[in-house]
């Protein structure tokens, strides 16, 4: 049994009292035998009558049968493929029987309890029976009774020794119950819990290791964030000059989110701390001019900036982007990617050395040991999901103290945003700029392929570009799904024929993939067939329509991501989002449909965030998994929020360093806290 316990993660007894269940059945209440009726799921309690044992040869089971009575009458119960409980089920043995009661063949048919759940006695102390009786996620190589039976004994035994890490003071405040009480409650609920409070996981026993794991997880999060922020540095005294210059060369004023935004970076700016921020925007908010603007803070204060991406491809977008903005200003703007020859690299290296270099755009290259700032101030990391948490404090120790501004494109529920990135503070672009036309979204069936293919042949006659999207790059099982490989064999040789017909997927090699999209963005291909790759870090202006196959295989943020990436010109964009004919493409009708009514990516989040969960949010499935063992990031929204403020509370009251310890132990690793996080 040892090793499916470990293909569980039990390998001490605290594993395994933290192993908790899926869900309860309330085996509490006794049905009397005579009145079991079919398609009812009873606990009946009797004494073992008329056993007998079936043999069978053949593929036909053997059983044991018998008659369960009790003061009623009887039921009639069979367990097939069991029959060596004829030796211990003998006539006269107290037992209670669990199961769905239905009628078994015949003439005329019977009701029968088969292959039901039982226990010696009268179940009133057992482990599986005559209690509310908890359901296990399982494995293969362990039945669940054998696994109840041991959780049954080892809460028994050792729930009440469980040490409790939470202070008292935290409890009392909450309304907690101790550990040791929540684990004992999981496993053995009492006779009178709420059935219903613990299948939905909002018992007080659930919600106790829930704001324990949250607790830990904001602690660590929040004092990395005042590890930060206590660190000194020079604040920026410089009066704003090179921001204003540029502001009014634009040919368009700034929102008022942006202005926001610009506030509250610059607020963080004059400080004496290093800022931590976290920007976040929809496609075409603004984010690049709000980093800019940061960088020239920086440049006009002594100091150097370097804008990290993780894409060639969107770092050369960003660097002309950002030369034709800031090179007018009488800034050096130099380029650091790895395909640059050893020749150039050099002297980027020596520009960014000696200090000639304001502004740096690049990759991972940007990483490499052999890079040196003279005085790096500003560290901005665009896409940032894209980079792990210790990627990116890596960049910003080749500064002093340099400050970081994260940015990303992927709208994240509030609540998300405080588990992944509790150590920012938050910035939200929630405007586009006037003028930006949204995309026109549809949601259509296959039936209506002949006619799409005709929309999209006239946007490529008329010098347009265009995108189809698929959910995978090889052959699935299921027939009807399209693969990005074989469709673009398909597309070029059939429908477009003539046409430029391109494939990008994650497959491909790196230098592949972004000579590909290059080759798109240059407008050398009419037709780019794609995975969800190019959902961020392309941007191209003649792009005018999108046919998402198998939509109903996307979250909607994914599907938002993906929209955003025509429609970046001056001719409208068009985004078609295909279905299947089956039973999921049907289903999927209705949740699709808010894309054709809004083009607010936040809005359109927190439905993707509430409908499938995190993981399925455009850009979080790179962070990975979240760590989160009992937590619901959507049932347990108000439990975060209570764990941040009780976190924030005791950090301002000066905690012990024990807390601290194991909130670095549990979270550390994850969050970058530590040495090879």
């Amino acid at each position: 049994m040892v090793a499916p316990l470990l293909s569980l993660a039990i390998a001490t007894v605290g594993d395994a009292l933290t192993h908790l269940p899926l869900r309860y059945e309330d085996r509490r209440t006794l049905t009397p035998a005579r009145q079991a009726r079919p398609a009812m799921v009873a606990t009946v309690a009797g004494v073992v009558a008329e056993g007998r044992v079936t043999e069978r040869r053949g593929r036909v089971k053997g059983y044991f049968e018998c008659q369960v009575v009790d003061t009623s009458g009887s039921l009639s119960v069979r367990w097939y493929n069991q029959t060596y409980l004829g030796r211990q089920l003998a006539d006269g043995t107290p037992v209670v029987v669990h199961g769905r009661v239905d009628f078994v063949g015949g003439r005329p048919a019977r009701v029968m309890m088969v292959n039901p759940e039982h226990e010696l006695g009268d179940g009133i102390a057992g482990a599986h029976l005559g209690r509310i009786c908890p359901i296990y996620p399982l494995t293969r190589g362990i039945a669940q009774r054998t696994l109840r039976e041991l959780l049954f004994h080892l809460a028994g035994h050792h729930a009440g020794q469980a040490p409790d890490p939470l202070p008292a003071a935290v409890c009392v405040a909450e309304g907690l119950v101790s550990r040791a009480d929540a684990l004992l409650g999981l496993h053995r609920p009492p006779p009178d819990a709420d059935l219903d409070g613990l299948n939905t996981f909002r018992s007080p026993y659930h919600h106790r290791l829930i704001f324990e794991e949250l607790y830990f997880l904001q602690l660590a999060l929040l004092w990395a964030r005042q590890q930060r922020t206590t660190e000194g540095r020079p604040a920026y005294r410089t009066p704003p000059a090179l921001g204003p210059r540029l502001i009014a060369a634009l040919p368009f004023a700034l929102t008022g989110a942006q202005q926001r935004a610009v506030a509250e970076i610059e607020d963080d700016l004059r400080r004496a701390t290093p800022m931590g921020r976290l920007l976040q925007g929809d496609v075409g908010s603004g984010k690049t001019l709000v980093a800019l603007l940061a960088c020239l803070r920086a440049v006009e204060n002594g100091e150097q900036a370097a804008l990290l991406v993780p894409t060639e491809l969107l770092a050369r977008q960003h660097l002309a982007t950002v030369r034709a903005l800031a090179e007018p200003l009488g800034l050096r703007v130099e380029l650091l990617v790895s395909t640059l020859a050893a020749r150039q690299r050099r002297a980027v290296k020596a520009d960014l050395a000696s200090g000639a270099a304001a502004i740096t755009v690049g990759t991972h290259a940007l990483f490499s040991e052999g890079v040196r700032f003279r005085r790096l101030g500003l560290v901005v990391v665009d896409e940032q999901h894209r980079f792990g948490v210790a990627q990116r404090l890596s960049m910003v120790e080749k500064g002093e103290h340099a400050h970081l501004l994260a940015m990303t494109a992927t709208p994240i529920p509030r609540t998300l945003a405080l588990t992944l990135y509790g150590d920012l503070d938050l910035t939200t672009l929630d405007e586009l700029p006037p003028g930006r036309q949204p995309v026109q979204t549809v949601v259509r069936s296959e039936a209506t392929r002949a006619r799409l293919y005709d929309g999209v042949r006239r946007q490529v006659a008329e010098g347009h570009q265009a995108y189809f999207v698929y959910p995978t790059v090889e052959r699935e099982t299921a027939e009807t799904a399209r693969s990005a490989s074989r469709m673009a064999t398909e597309l070029a040789s059939g429908p477009f024929a003539g046409a430029r017909v391109g494939l990008v997927h994650g497959r491909l090699a790196t230098e592949e993939r972004e000579a590909t999209m290059a080759r798109f963005a240059a407008g050398a291909i009419d037709i780019l067939v794609a995975t969800t790759v190019i959902e961020v870090g392309v941007d191209v202006a003649n792009a005018t329509v999108m046919v998402v196959e198998h939509a109903e295989r996307f979250g909607l943020a994914q599907l938002h991501q993906l929209r955003g990436r025509v429609g970046r010109g001056t001719a409208p964009g068009y985004c078609v989002l295909l279905v299947g004919d089956g039973e999921e493409g049907e289903a999927a009708l209705t949740r699709l449909a808010l894309l054709e009514r809004t083009s607010d990516g936040f809005a359109l989040a927190e439905a993707d965030f509430a409908q499938r969960g995190p993981g399925e949010i455009a850009g979080l499935h790179q962070w990975g998994d979240t760590g989160l063992r009992f937590t619901d990031p959507v049932r347990d929204r108000d439990t975060f929020l209570a764990a941040r403020r009780a976190a924030a509370r005791r950090l301002a009251e000066g905690i012990t360093g024990d807390e601290i310890a194991r909130a670095i132990k549990l979270w550390g690793d994850r969050l970058g806290l530590v040495e090879g996080g």
